[in-house]
């Protein structure tokens, strides 16, 4: 009887005279993880990024968390700080990250062993393809409405930046079609290369890539992507920022047959963009909170993200096309 009355104590969290203690079952948070910047796949991420971790909702006191970066064998756990009404978790890097090297974020909330999220991104820069899709690119939809098409394309289409897309590790001649692989999207500096005469893309160093969409490049030349989501970098009187977008859809079509992968048409990225995301991009530029304020009465808002039966988001689509540029070595 004292052999089983010993088992049943251990079992049951008992020891000695010691009152017998119920193990805590583990905290049901019912929270989700919207987003991990920087997004899975993302190429020529800076050094010095700040990773930020984006909740469904806000995340209670008593629930804890672990950020950790990963790069090979070494793990680093993080110092977060949470921010925007407790919704967004951001990350202090304790060095600069290594040059030309692969990274993983995981996060484990209630810190159960269980990952919730993980992201996986490079600091080195792409190789493969790549095209200048930003001087023809233009706003062709935000919400049900057109009021404030206009408008977002001076926010996001500003500037002496360009957006760049990137076939990242296609080789033409070498790669038989369909080709599965990673379509990489964000700002560069392009110049014209005196020696060459030829015109090259410089990424973006306080952004990279930050559109990371994985699809297949079809035989007639068609391509289709998709990402759940993704960040597009915005420039506002100089400050670098990120509109999350949800849903991403990337396509568009290269005519292989005439142009030889010379060139990039009808590229469609396609998203919803939360009302939240719009206020976050008011708080962080205050100079242009009531601009943005305005845009987002304007808009109206036609897709329901969380399935509450109450739209929430307003559809996004840019269009443009491009011509093939060399990626800057």
């Amino acid at each position: 009887m004292t052999r089983v009355s010993t088992q049943m104590a251990l079992l049951f969290g008992c020891s000695g005279i010691t009152a017998c203690i119920e193990t805590p079952l583990p905290l049901d948070h019912n929270l989700d993880v919207v987003s991990v910047h920087p997004p899975t796949g993302s190429a020529a991420v800076p050094i010095d990024v700040v990773p930020r971790i984006m909740f469904n909702k806000e995340l209670p006191e008593q629930v804890e968390y672990e950020v950790t970066l990963n790069q090979g064998r070494h793990v680093t756990l993080l110092d977060c700080l949470l921010v925007d009404d407790r919704v967004v978790l951001e990350c202090s890097l304790p060095e600069e990250l290594k040059t030309d090297a692969w990274y993983r974020i995981d996060v484990d909330i209630a810190i159960d062993g269980e990952i919730d999220a993980r992201s996986s991104w490079t600091t080195g820069n792409p190789e493969g393809l790549a095209y200048d899709v930003g001087p023809d690119m233009y706003v062709e939809q935000l919400g049900g409405n057109d009021s404030a098409v206009t408008l977002l394309e001076e926010l996001l289409l500003d500037g002496e930046d360009h957006l760049v897309l990137v076939m990242d590790h296609f080789s033409p001649g070498a790669d038989p079609l369909p080709w599965d692989g990673n379509w990489l999207l964000g700002n560069a500096r392009v110049r014209e290369n005196l020696r060459t005469n030829e015109f090259e893309a410089v990424i973006d160093e306080g952004e990279g890539l930050t559109i990371s969409t994985r699809g297949t490049l079809e035989p007639d030349g068609g391509f289709t992507s998709q990402a759940d989501y993704a960040s597009l970098p915005v420039s506002l009187d100089g400050e670098r920022l990120q509109l999350l977008l949800e849903d991403v859809v990337l396509g568009g079509h290269i005519p292989l047959g005439e142009y030889d992968y010379e060139r990039v048409q009808n590229v469609q990225l396609t998203a919803a963009v939360t009302e939240q995301a719009l206020q976050n991009l008011a708080d962080a530029v205050p100079d242009w909170a009531r601009l943005i304020a305005e845009l987002t009465g304007l808009i109206d808002m036609d897709v329901d993200l969380d399935g509450d039966g109450i739209d929430d988001a307003a559809t996004l689509q840019l269009n443009s096309s491009g011509e093939r540029i060399s990626l800057a070595e």
